[in-house]
């Protein structure tokens, strides 16, 4: 009687929501009365409901796939000045190695007489001849002379820059404090323009950046001028490579650089690109950035060399001089550095090795293998480059006694010895040795508007909940004042339910109180009871 009291209780509380509630097709199939029609609003009701939970099906596959947009807007503001990194195309000095070949106890001397008289012998011995463009190259001599004869062989500073200032006041630099070096592989000796305070560029145009005028001692000789370096691509030519980069990034002018000609003024315009990416799940970016020993950033590209010089390492067990090196790899030797000391076929078994992994990678390399992502947030520079001959061959003669016999450390620069013997009115105007040996760089910004790029999630947990919403009340008329009288209506049947049960369990924990206490009721019996005398 009870349980049939408390069935009725909820079914009331049931027909009371299906009559008040905002749900309209519930109510309208309650206070139908005939069957048909009943029968009618039930199947829209029921229609609703499958093509409400379709929809929004719909809507959470379309949010999971977290896809991404990208927004661009413009910002007008003071600009910071990149890095500008400068190296030599022709990576040797002929001044500098010509003083390190003359020293026969030197590295450079040594690995220039084994690439030159004994590599044509072993290589014929054990038929490796293909590989004598790979032991001529400039990247040999990276791999055998050693960090100090590498500096000493490279064109040093005060040598290449012959002037540099920056901005309208034409603040002159200083060599020692504005520049910082580093070794190449491919170019040797390269210099990076970092003053210690960053400069904040207020106005637009070549009067208000950097200006260069870089020597290139393209005229002074050559190491070997009988063989042309077959196995460079970038090299046999005179100029300078240039890298602008963002002042947390570090450089990379092999990868990231184009070349500049002597004989000319080129002016590098700049314009300047925030990007913010997306990290997981709705984009790849990372917000753990990869640092060199130096402290600078690694940008994504060089992260994929990193990994790639990695399988050189696991593959041959030497690194290979064409990709950038890691303090993890500095004790691992060169894949072209030679010892006298070792087996030869050990020194070919590393050259062929490199060669062979060189090909496999170009065919088969997969950089999803590698754990590299862009960064979260980086900065990139969109130059825009313009040429004229530089200098006019009527102020040639005011230009060389201006920067190369007039010069205060004149005598320190020794690449300049040849320039300054030069017969100046017999030779220095019927020659064309200022623009093959001078050329001036100015990089500025074209305009101080840069441009803001930004992924955004296309579809924000914002818009699912909007449309969601949006589809329950197009479907069932369900509103949030709908949810809610659902939610009473579950608790009012929840607590119908818990105190039927909890009602149950007190008249169970009573009965059985009873019973319990019945057994200690004592029970007379009769004396026929007790001797059982029967008749």
């Amino acid at each position: 009687m009870k349980q049939r009291r408390s069935k009725n209780d909820i079914r009331r509380k049931a027909e009371i929501f299906c009559r008040t509630t905002s749900a309209h097709g519930l109510a309208q199939f309650i206070r139908e009365s005939s069957c048909p029609k009943r029968i009618f609003w039930m199947v829209i009701f029921i229609v609703a409901v499958i093509g409400n939970m379709t929809h929004s099906l719909l809507l959470f596959v379309q949010y999971f796939k977290y896809e991404a947009t990208e927004s661009s807007t413009i910002v007008n503001e003071n600009a910071e000045f990149p890095h500008i990194t400068i190296c030599n195309i022709d990576p040797m000095s002929s001044t500098n190695i010509i003083e390190l070949l003359s020293n026969k106890s030197s590295r450079t001397y040594k690995y220039d007489v084994f690439q030159r008289e004994q590599f044509d012998t072993l290589a014929k011995t054990y038929n490796k001849s293909h590989l004598t463009a790979r032991v001529q190259s400039w990247h040999a001599f990276y791999e055998n002379i050693g960090e100090e004869e590498i500096r000493r062989a490279g064109h040093s500073l005060p040598d290449f820059v012959v002037h540099c200032q920056f901005g309208a006041s034409r603040k002159e630099c200083n060599l020692k404090e504005d520049f910082v070096a580093f070794t190449n592989p491919s170019y040797f000796n390269c210099y990076i323009y970092r003053p210690k305070q960053p400069l904040r560029v207020t106005r637009s145009g070549a009067q208000y950046g950097l200006s260069l005028i870089l020597f290139l001692e393209a005229t002074n000789g050559s190491v070997h001028p009988e063989v042309y370096n077959a196995f460079s691509t970038i090299g046999n030519s005179a100029g300078a490579r240039v890298s602008i980069h963002a002042p947390s990034e570090v450089a990379d002018p092999t990868g990231d650089g184009f070349d500049v000609l002597p004989g000319h003024s080129t002016t590098i315009s700049l314009e300047q690109e925030f990007i913010t990416r997306l990290s997981n799940p709705h984009g790849n970016c990372t917000e753990e950035i990869k640092t060199t020993m130096f402290g600078y950033q690694v940008p994504f590209t060089m992260c994929l060399d990193y990994c790639i010089q990695m399988i050189y390492v696991k593959k041959c067990g030497c690194k290979t001089p064409f990709l950038p090196i890691t303090n993890t790899e500095k004790e691992i030797p060169f894949c072209g550095q030679y010892d006298p000391n070792e087996s030869t076929e050990n020194y070919f078994h590393r050259l062929e090795c490199e060669t062979e992994v060189s090909k496999r990678i170009d065919a088969f390399f997969d950089r999803s293998r590698c754990s590299c992502a862009p960064s979260c947030e980086s900065v990139e520079y969109f130059p825009i480059i313009s040429q004229s001959k530089w200098p006019l061959a009527k102020t040639e003669a005011s230009f060389y006694e201006k920067y190369v016999k007039e010069r205060r450390d004149k005598s320190q620069i020794k690449s300049f010895t040849t320039l300054r013997s030069i017969d100046f009115k017999n030779r220095l105007l019927r020659s064309n040795v200022i623009r093959s040996n001078f050329l001036r760089l100015n990089i500025n910004y074209r305009k101080l508007t840069a441009r803001k790029r930004a992924q955004v999630p296309s579809y924000a947990l914002a818009n699912l909940w909007s449309d969601v919403g949006g589809t329950f009340g197009l479907w069932a008329g369900v509103s949030v004042i709908t949810i809610t009288e659902v939610t009473v209506l579950t608790l009012g049947v929840c607590s119908s339910l818990c105190s039927r049960r909890r009602k149950q369990i007190r008249e169970k924990d009573h009965a059985r109180q009873i019973n319990s206490l019945n057994g200690y009721i004592p029970v007379y019996k009769t004396q026929t009871e007790i001797y059982d005398i029967s008749i």
